[in-house]
């Protein structure tokens, strides 16, 4: 009789050697998911901003000369009785809390702002100019726009005459004309029974020390030194001289040119210089423009001079200005009025 030979004995099927159940096999660890990378944009790492760079505060006494060609904004705060110079183009700049200061601004091609001030004088070239809550301030100004006075009283406003190294390229700089002309309204935004605001046609004069101190930094506020045109009073009749930009003339080349005429202008004993205006005639129906040029800039000086003489200057001249017909002196007019108005 056959043995019957048994083979190995067949365990039965269990769990895998894994005390893991079979869908948690295929689990993935948390951490073993990659993980989006939160993305990083230029503001998240601003490196810390040095705010000491962008203000002059808390001068008492003596001169503080700030000199630079950098565009930026700036603040002027908490002086008194000192003499703060910010000889630098800026975009914008606000004096606050000034007392007994003598403050000169570098061009500013946008809002200069003079808040809770009393007893100063501030020399300023700017886009445009607002006061608040001041009091007792001298204010020697070039502006483009029409300056606003709020909850203020006894502000003078005088035309700009300055000058010092490099005012001709910071007005570049800021986008600012030379021959904006003076301040000839000013709006309050409080009006009261007794007028806050007084506009003075003669120029800012400071007192001797103030002189001495600017002139020791470089900074020249007479009239035969300043780089911005000097007006002067007249009942004679006048008449106007005028330029447009050329097609192909720079911005540059062409205030440069104004510039030299200006000068001519200037210089001339047989000429009074009365106003300039720069006018952007595109802002204006093409009735209220009594010439066209080949560009809608047209700077344009009031002058009193006999007409010949005032050929002889404008003839032949590099300067391509050129002299009003006499029945185009009212629209002339009519036209500085409405662009004072708009601005």
């Amino acid at each position: 009789m056959s043995r019957l030979v048994r083979g190995p004995t067949r365990q039965p099927l269990g769990p895998p050697a894994t005390s893991q159940a079979r869908p948690d096999q295929y689990k993935v660890a948390e951490n073993d998911i990659p993980t989006a990378e939160v993305p990083q944009y230029s503001w998240d790492t601003k490196s810390a901003v040095d705010v000491s760079k962008f203000t002059i505060a808390d001068i008492h006494t003596g001169v503080k000369c700030i000199r630079s060609d950098e565009k930026d904004s700036m603040q002027v705060e908490n002086c008194t009785n000192s003499v703060v110079l910010l000889l630098k183009p800026t975009a914008s700049l606000t004096v606050d809390d000034c007392r007994d200061c003598l403050v000169v601004l570098g061009p500013c091609a946008g809002s200069v702002f003079i808040r809770d001030c009393a007893n100063c004088t501030v020399l300023t070239a700017c886009q445009q100019l607002r006061t608040r809550d001041c009091h007792g301030l001298r204010v020697g100004i070039v502006c483009a726009t029409q300056p606003i006075i709020e909850n203020s009283n006894d502000v003078f406003f005088y035309p700009l005459t300055l000058n010092y190294p490099s005012l001709k390229e910071h007005m570049k700089s800021a986008s600012l004309s030379l021959f904006m002309g003076n301040v000839n309204s000013v709006h309050d935004f409080t009006p009261e029974t007794k007028p806050n605001f007084r506009v003075v046609k003669t120029p800012l004069q400071l007192d001797g020390d103030q002189e001495e101190s600017l002139r020791f930094e470089g900074v020249l506020t007479q009239k035969e030194d300043s780089i911005i045109p000097v007006f002067s009073t007249s009942k004679e009749v006048s008449n106007f001289v005028y330029s447009f930009q050329e097609k192909n003339e720079s911005r540059v080349d062409f205030e440069e040119r104004c510039a030299g005429f200006s000068d001519a202008l200037r210089s001339d004993p047989d000429v009074s210089l009365l106003s300039c205006n720069d006018i952007d005639t595109s802002k204006l129906a093409d009735n209220l423009v009594p010439v066209q040029g080949m560009s809608s800039r047209l700077v344009l000086f009031e002058v009193v001079a006999a007409e010949e003489r005032l050929y002889t200057l404008c003839k032949g001249s590099p300067f391509l200005f050129h002299v009003s017909f006499p029945e185009k002196v009212a629209q002339f007019r009519n036209l500085i009025s409405i662009h004072s108005t708009h601005t």
